[in-house]
């Protein structure tokens, strides 16, 4: 039907300030970080928390956004310098040190690698395993979320006014939210299971 603009819901158990944009799985649970360096799931439907506590990432903050993979692995880096992959029970997969602060969402590829760009100007490539694949070295900082397009290049902006396109050889993955706003046009877009 026609959308009223009404609220649906409203939750205020989170720790505090929201700097990164939510991310939503297949099944409409709503993944979002917050002050604190926090991850949480919430329910669609109601607001509420899906986990009986947050998932505690590494450093002070977080102002990165999460990203979600085919399986419902959940990717997120912290300010403490570590890309997590995080189960959809809220429980830890594995993490990897990338020795910089992560202020962005990272990409997931169609073979599975996990992209994300740090301020230490690199760009990294993990595998699902959590094992270094590769890294791509700037001359900037990265603090924006990378994309990947579907010719196999990954397309990362770093802060001193550079693009980069760096050839991947893979496309975004087919998963609910692989990448920053879910798709590489940034639509924001979920198809309902």
């Amino acid at each position: 039907g026609a959308s009223s603009g009404s609220q649906k819901w409203v939750t205020a158990e989170m720790s505090g300030r929201l700097y990164g944009s939510p991310a939503i799985a297949a099944d409409g649970t709503v993944y979002v970080t917050a002050f604190g360096s926090y991850l949480y799931a919430i329910n669609p439907v109601d607001g509420t928390m899906q986990w009986a506590q947050p998932f505690r990432l590494g450093g002070t903050t977080v102002f990165a956004s999460p990203v979600v993979g085919p399986d419902g692995t959940i990717y997120v880096g912290s300010d403490g310098g570590v890309l997590y992959a995080v189960n959809p029970d809220g429980t830890r997969k594995w993490e990897y040190p990338v020795g910089g602060l992560i202020r962005s969402a990272p990409a997931i590829g169609a073979d599975g690698v996990i992209y994300v760009g740090a301020n230490n100007r690199k760009v990294f490539a993990i595998g699902a395993d959590g094992q270094f694949r590769w890294s791509y070295d700037a001359g900037g900082e990265f603090r924006a979320s990378v994309t990947l397009g579907p010719d196999g290049l990954l397309y990362a902006a770093s802060y001193d006014g550079v693009l980069h396109a760096v050839d991947a050889g893979t496309g975004p993955a087919a998963g609910p939210w692989p990448m920053f706003g879910h798709d590489s046009r940034h639509t924001g877009r979920i198809t309902a299971p």
